[in-house]
């Protein structure tokens, strides 16, 4: 998911400042970016440093009570996202066997019990929403974010459009969408190109998972006024213990099982975990609104 609400990183003001934003983490209020004190969030610093998230969209947050409230919304959408994920394939792993499966009350909502992926969302939201720790920002963001992820798939940035990018293989000539108009992807042709793309999912639901974590370890290290080395975090460090690391090891061995459609090749897999990772980044701001 790398399409969502980024923030244009550009002009040359602040790159040249750089060196002096890098010395101290953004404080409360400023852009993860930079230490603007004006809260500018364009030309922020070149690259990532433990003091500097250069490709991290919004602000650190500017109160205790909207730092948690944050975090609580990440922690929302990280579980809905790995909710969704397994209705997925729950939903090809049925259609591979000539069932039924109604995707939508796995995902969306599912009266009387609100168990479904959506219904359990709005319940976690709506808990933080009414605790009053919230700025009116980061309720209309989220909802706003809800609405997107949640949109069939003529919505590109939505969780079922981009469920073709994941159920890829055409092999089968049946499309999942024959089955439910909202979703993107095809039914898989045999029970090995199943096993791999509901593993290449999984996959990514963890990457994300990982990476929300950095990002709310990120919002409050920058908040109490201390470094944090969140590409390390979440991406790749000497120790391969990165959530990117971790992904791309995870996918080199589900390649090296040699069940996975070409669609799917370790390189396909590698680039979709680079994707979702910038699609967290793009996305942090609607979490992290600027005030």
């Amino acid at each position: 998911m790398k399409r969502i609400l980024g923030l244009a990183i550009g002009g040359i003001f602040f790159l040249g400042a750089g060196g002096a934003f890098a010395q101290t983490p953004p404080g409360p209020g400023q852009c993860f970016n930079n230490g603007d004190p004006n809260n500018s969030c364009s030309g922020g610093c070149a690259t990532d440093t433990p003091t500097c998230a250069s490709d991290d969209t919004g602000c650190v947050p500017d109160t205790a009570d909207h730092e948690k409230c944050s975090a609580a919304v990440v922690k929302a959408f990280s579980n809905a996202i790995k909710c969704v994920i397994k209705c997925h394939c729950k939903q090809a792993s049925a259609l591979f066997a000539q069932k039924t499966f109604n995707e939508e009350l796995c995902e969306g909502h599912n009266p009387p019990n609100n168990s479904a992926c959506q219904d359990k969302l709005d319940k976690a939201l709506n808990k933080v929403f009414t605790s009053g720790i919230c700025s009116s920002a980061q309720i209309t963001f989220a909802q706003a974010e809800e609405s997107t992820l949640f949109a069939d798939k003529s919505n590109t940035l939505s969780l079922d459009a981009q469920n073709g990018a994941t159920f890829c293989d055409s092999t089968s000539g049946a499309m999942i969408m024959t089955s439910d108009s909202d979703d993107a992807g095809f039914v898989p042709a045999n029970k090995d190109t199943l096993k791999c793309e509901c593993t290449v999912g999984k996959n990514q639901g963890s990457l994300v998972a990982a990476a929300l974590k950095c990002h709310i370890k990120l919002a409050h290290f920058f908040a109490k006024g201390q470094a944090f080395d969140e590409e390390s975090c979440e991406e790749t460090n000497p120790s391969q213990k990165g959530a990117l690391d971790k992904y791309n090891a995870a996918s080199t061995k589900l390649s090296g099982k040699g069940i996975c459609p070409p669609c799917l090749s370790l390189a396909n897999q590698l680039a979709l975990g680079t994707g979702d990772l910038g699609q967290v980044d793009a996305a942090n701001a609607v979490a992290y609104p600027c005030p």
